[in-house]
Formats: C-alpha cells, sequence, structure tokens
C-alpha cells in the first residue's frame, strides 16, 4: 500500500524523498500543501508537518484502497482513484 500511495504521489508532482520504505513516506512538493487536518485523521495516517514543503506519513494496518484515495486526494488537490496491481 505504501508503494502504490508513492506512486501515485509521484505521479501527481509530489517526491519522494526516501529511497526505501515499509510504511513510511517523507514527501515534497513544490506547490503550496493543503490543509491536513481533519482529512488526514479520516485517513488513519500518523502524519508529521515537518516544513512548509514536507511532509512524512504513516501508514499503518488499518489503512484501506479508500482510505489511501481520501489521502492521495487531499494532497492531491483532486479526487484521486486508486488502482490496485492485479
Amino acid at each position: 500500500m505504501t508503494h502504490l500511495l508513492a506512486t501515485v504521489l509521484s505521479e501527481q508532482g509530489w517526491t519522494v524523498m526516501n529511497d526505501t520504505y515499509f510504511d513510511t513516506l517523507t514527501i515534497k512538493s513544490e506547490r503550496p500543501r493543503p490543509s491536513l487536518g481533519s482529512g488526514a485523521a479520516r485517513a488513519m495516517v500518523y502524519l508529521s508537518e515537518k516544513d512548509d514543503d514536507m511532509v512524512t506519513l504513516s501508514l499503518n494496518e488499518t489503512t484501506t484502497i479508500e482510505k489511501l484515495e481520501e489521502l492521495a486526494s487531499l494532497l492531491c488537490g483532486k479526487n484521486m482513484k486508486l488502482v490496485t496491481p492485479p
């Protein structure tokens, strides 16, 4: 799931800062970061807003595809649908 989110965010202009990951990503964007308050809480992830342009997020075992779509939509500022590999 973390790899899927990293791929989608990369395609949407975010830079994934860590080369390897299991459940945690640090991402950076040149665009202004959206407010991550209540949407992030509903997505059931841990978010750490490092700098104005960086976010560290950790998924947990309860994170679903629907929650990833909600998080990706929040970060990308548009409705995102994720497709899982077959």
